[in-house]
């Protein structure tokens, strides 16, 4: 699977897509700007990557 085609896309979006394709386990790391306290995962964040080469696989997304 193609996992550039993630990039920018609402983590909603990229959930749902794995999901269709039978991943339903994955971590989420949030990155935030540095005084921005606010570090769990909204639908709403964008995806910066998803690397499903490790275990879990990993969707990498920024705060908006």
């Amino acid at each position: 699977m193609n996992t550039d085609k993630f990039t920018g896309m609402y983590l909603w979006e990229v959930k749902e897509a794995l999901h269709n394709e039978g991943i339903t386990n994955y971590s989420i790391v949030v990155t935030a700007p540095p005084r921005q306290t606010d570090r769990e995962p909204d639908d709403y964040d964008r995806v910066i990557s998803v690397d499903l080469n490790i275990n879990p696989p990993r969707i990498l997304v920024c705060k908006t």
